[in-house]
Order: C-alpha cells, then sequence, then structure tokens
C-alpha cells in the first residue's frame, strides 16, 4: 500500500532530505520505504504549489496507518524541531493521501 505524503513548503525540508532521513532508519524502513512520487502515479493526489510530495510504500500487508503517522511525526520532531497534524485520506485504490501541517516549532 502507498502513502502519498504531502509536506507544507514551510517545513523547510527537501523531498531529497526527507526521503535520506526516513530511509536511513530502520525503525521507518520497516514500516515503509521512502521514494520520489512520479508525476501523475496517483489520480488522487492534486499536485499544488507548496506542496512536496514523498511516496511511501509500505513493507508489509499489515502496516497500521497510525505507525506511518507516527514516524512522520517523530523524524519531523527530531529533524526539524516541529510538532505536526496529520490529515489521512484513503483512496478507492487502497493508498492513502496524507496531508501534513506543521505547528509551532518545540519548545
Amino acid at each position: 500500500m502507498n502513502y502519498f505524503i504531502q509536506l507544507p513548503l514551510d517545513l523547510e525540508i527537501t523531498e531529497q532530505e526527507f526521503i535520506k532521513l526516513w530511509n536511513q532508519d530502520e525503525n521507518y524502513t520497516s514500516l515503509a520505504v521512502a521514494r520520489k512520487t512520479e508525476k501523475n502515479e496517483n489520480q488522487y493526489v492534486v499536485i499544488t504549489t507548496g506542496v512536496i510530495l514523498v511516496t511511501l510504500g509500505a513493507v508489509g500487508v499489515n502496516i497500521v496507518s497510525s505507525a506511518i503517522y507516527d514516524g512522520i511525526k517523530e523524524l519531523i520532531k527530531k529533524y526539524k524541531n516541529r510538532d505536526v497534524k496529520i490529515k489521512g485520506k484513503e483512496n478507492e485504490d487502497k493508498s492513502t493521501t496524507v496531508d501534513v501541517n506543521t505547528t509551532d516549532k518545540v519548545d
């Protein structure tokens, strides 16, 4: 199952940086492997200006979405010192579009 992660520009992280940070940690890659989202890969994702898009491909069929969401939150808090709010929407093809919004920096 694919998770299409939409990251806001104000997070100040590039697509390549997110992919590298995610894939270098076994805790995250045990859930999913990050990769660049190919153009027109998914009909449910609306690519807009101001959003960075990354695909997480779950490595197992029984991976729970909340574990993916927790991994995203942990990575962003660890490397960008920000808390995030995540909203996921399951698509008809069983992929999930995940909208990530940042909150204020953590003190």
